[in-house]
């Protein structure tokens, strides 16, 4: 496949991640609202792990896309962590917006009450990451970008790591998730050896210095 049409199949991609991201946040308040029944620990488990496993890719693009810098295509797949970071936090928005229309009110009430936070169950972690999702899914768009400013944009959207822990964490102590453990050390591998060639490409050596460039 030749890089124009490997272009064309990464945009298509975004827009369907972007698409299926939009949908749900929109589509399943509604659904949660009229069909509470169908809405399973099942069903949610499976949800949190599609929204994970987003996440999870999304934070391996860059890193790799670093490390085998000689591969050109890596960096094309770049531009595809908007809509998986669009897709991944639309699904938790999309559920917690399920639970306010099946609860009312009430809701905000308890997310201000000391058990809402409560770290023996874990919930602190999640709502650590509904929060950092919804602040990246806010401002996953042009116009955010152009309103903070480039520099305080990309530090907005290092929320991820945040998020990323977050959700990871919060998934293996609910469903038991052995993905969200290889996800974390995976991530979390691939992070610091980027970090490491960065440094290492801003820092050279003098041994790897070209000669003549001192004189």
């Amino acid at each position: 496949m030749d890089q124009k049409n490997f272009l064309a199949l990464v945009s298509v991609a975004q827009n369907t991640f972007i698409t299926i991201g939009i949908s749900f946040l929109v589509l399943w308040p509604l659904f949660q609202g009229y069909y509470p029944e169908f809405v399973t620990k099942e069903l949610t488990g499976c949800l949190y792990f599609i929204s994970v496993f987003s996440v999870t890719v999304l934070m391996m693009i860059r890193p790799i896309a670093n490390i085998f810098s000689q591969y050109k295509f890596l960096c094309c797949l770049v531009t595809l962590r908007k809509g998986l970071g669009i897709l991944s936090a639309s699904i938790i928005i999309g559920l917690l917006l399920g639970d306010v229309v099946t609860t009312g009110m009430g809701y905000f009430a308890y997310m201000f009450s000391p058990a809402y936070w409560s770290w023996e169950t874990k919930r602190l972690i999640g709502h650590t990451g509904d929060i950092t999702g919804f602040i990246l899914l806010l401002t996953s768009n042009n116009y955010s970008k152009r309103l903070l400013g480039g520099k305080t944009w990309k530090r907005v959207q290092k929320l991820a790591y945040v998020y990323f822990y977050a959700g990871t964490t919060y998934e293996y102590f609910s469903f038991g998730s052995t993905f969200a453990v290889i996800a974390i050390i995976t991530v979390t591998f691939l992070a610091l050896w980027a970090y490491i060639i960065n440094w290492q490409k801003r820092h050279p050596s003098p041994s790897t210095t070209p000669a003549g460039v001192h004189e």
